[in-house]
């Protein structure tokens, strides 16, 4: 098994609720992953969203952490592991990888 935060630095990703919204409406989203400690509102919609396009959801323990794997200088409650092409690492290695999201 991989652990995600050997995966996240350098997968193909969308972070933030708009864009991992915009690229689910597309199609383009495999594997989305929520931090445990979001906003309760932000965890409904991801988690509906989700269900709704056959996405499925890993949970994570913490934005801070999330955002700091991503790259990024603030915390990230959602990111979209985008589906795989030739040019970028495959989201299926991401499976398995940490619990599905209860919230």
């Amino acid at each position: 098994m991989t652990d995600l935060r050997t995966i996240l630095p350098t997968a193909a990703k969308v972070a933030g609720l708009r864009q991992v919204r915009r690229e689910l409406d597309s199609g383009g989203i495999a594997t989305a992953v929520l931090a445990a400690d979001a906003d309760s509102v932000l965890k409904e919609e991801v988690l509906e969203l989700c269900r709704s396009h056959g996405v499925e959801v890993l949970a994570f323990p913490s934005k801070s952490e999330l955002g700091k794997l991503c790259g990024l200088d603030v915390p990230c409650a959602v990111v979209g592991l985008t589906v795989p092409t030739k040019d970028r690492p495959g989201a299926e290695d991401a499976r398995g990888c940490l619990p599905r999201s209860k919230a």
